[in-house]
């Protein structure tokens, strides 16, 4: 992950380090982009006015994040983080119910009176759709949210940065199978910042760091309690940094060690793995276009195939609450895979009844 991918050098008083670029921002950019291209491409095809396709992308996009950031806000923040999108936060569903709503009253605004169907532009705006997904969730992963379970030793794994979503909130606050960074204080000593335990073989004890050192100075900052210590290594943490300098005092010595980078055990990358679904599934739903036996089969396509494989995915991940056995994800992906299933039935009674008339 690279929660941050270069610093703008504008450095002025509110921007001491310059400006930051956050990966997660410039992810969202390019799949909101990177959908629109796709859909101008696939109106071009069924000849939907370009100027008209436009404007219905840009409500959808519109409307689908604020629906993603709405949803993310109800489940994990709080209402005063709503505008404060480049520290991550959309939730897909609530993204895909927005677009849809969008979607439904940009059509009859711009599109029935000239006669396309509904169906056809469904079947533009699926591919769409997951190529913005594709791209989304590859943000997700430079910023370290929507992580997964630990995995085991034998499977693919990633290893975030400690200091981060997943280290706070998931393996610190509530498992607690491992130091945030390598090493745990000594709550029985004079000096609370004096360090008790350093883990054999992590990045803390390759860099030198033993047992007994007192903590004097984190990233070149002062620390004069525990309550410092920690508030450094939580509260004042500054997003995008994942290496850690401490000066410790050993026994009449001070001494600046160097800097190392604190892991996590490893985790399901369940962000790739969903981007990796997602291109599969656009490259499905591209092959069925030419040979797509009625229109809005894409789109049924797009329900049946993203539903089934978030159901497996979340569980893998960790991130969000069970319940009644499931996760609210999985919940909404029977409802969208049931829904799925009902518009096949529905489009295949309407188009066989549409045959019939005309015969």
């Amino acid at each position: 992950m690279d929660q941050v991918l270069f610093w703008i050098p504008i450095r002025t008083e509110w921007t001491p380090q310059g400006i930051p670029l956050y990966g997660f921002g410039v992810m969202l950019v390019l799949a909101l982009f990177g959908a629109g291209w796709v859909a101008s491409l696939l109106a071009k095809r069924v000849s939907i006015p370009a100027d008209k396709m436009q404007d219905l992308i840009f409500w959808v996009c519109l409307i689908g994040v604020i629906g993603g950031r709405v949803l993310y806000i109800y489940w994990f923040s709080t209402w005063d983080q709503f505008f404060v999108v480049w520290n991550g936060g959309l939730v897909f569903y609530g993204g895909a119910i927005g677009g849809a709503i969008a979607a439904v009253f940009t059509y009859r605004r711009l599109l029935k009176p000239l006669g396309v169907s509904v169906w056809t532009v469904a079947d533009v705006l699926a591919p769409a759709t997951v190529v913005g997904l594709c791209l989304g969730r590859i943000g997700c992963f430079l910023n370290g949210c929507c992580w997964g379970h630990c995995a085991p030793p034998e499977v693919p794994a990633v290893h975030f940065p400690s200091l981060t979503a997943p280290a706070r909130d998931q393996l610190v606050t509530k498992d607690n199978r491992q130091t945030l960074t390598g090493f745990a204080m000594d709550d029985t000593a004079r000096d609370s910042r004096t360090i008790g335990l350093v883990e054999s073989g992590s990045p803390a004890a390759i860099a030198g760091v033993q047992r007994g050192d007192i903590i004097i100075g984190i990233n070149g900052n002062e620390v004069k309690d525990y309550r410092e210590v920690s508030e450094a290594f939580r509260d004042q943490w500054p997003r995008g940094e994942t290496s850690l300098s401490m000066r410790v005092k050993r026994g009449d010595q001070e001494l600046d060690l160097p800097k190392f980078k604190p892991t996590l055990i490893g985790l399901y990358p369940t962000q790739i793995y969903e981007s990796i679904s997602a291109g599969l599934l656009f490259l499905a739903l591209m092959a069925t276009w030419p040979i797509r036996r009625y229109e809005g089969q894409l789109l049924v396509l797009l329900m049946l195939g993203y539903a089934a494989h978030r159901f497996v995915n979340e569980s893998l991940r960790v991130d969000t609450p069970p319940y009644a056995g499931l996760t609210l994800s999985q919940w909404i992906s029977v409802g969208i895979f049931a829904g799925g299933l009902f518009l096949a039935m529905v489009r295949k009674m309407q188009i066989r009844r549409a045959t019939t008339t005309a015969k």
